[in-house]
């Protein structure tokens, strides 16, 4: 275990924590920024499906795209 010292409180401790727990803030930092990578493209998909409007047989909704965000 190791203590986890928080700057914002002038370096007191916050609680303990485990070597799992690092790891997991890790994967969810990565999760966080894949997520953010996305976001640009995801537009662009949705201006594209836009622009067809009426030439696909399918709609932006069938795409999912708003739950995906």
């Amino acid at each position: 275990m190791s203590v986890i010292l928080n700057p914002e409180r002038g370096g007191k401790r916050t609680g303990y924590t485990s070597r799992g727990e690092g790891k997991l803030k890790s994967i969810t930092e990565r999760l966080y920024a894949n997520m953010k990578k996305l976001q640009q493209p995801l537009n662009w998909l949705e201006n594209y499906l836009d622009m067809a409007e009426g030439l696909l047989p399918v709609s932006v909704a069938d795409f999912g795209i708003s739950g995906l965000r």
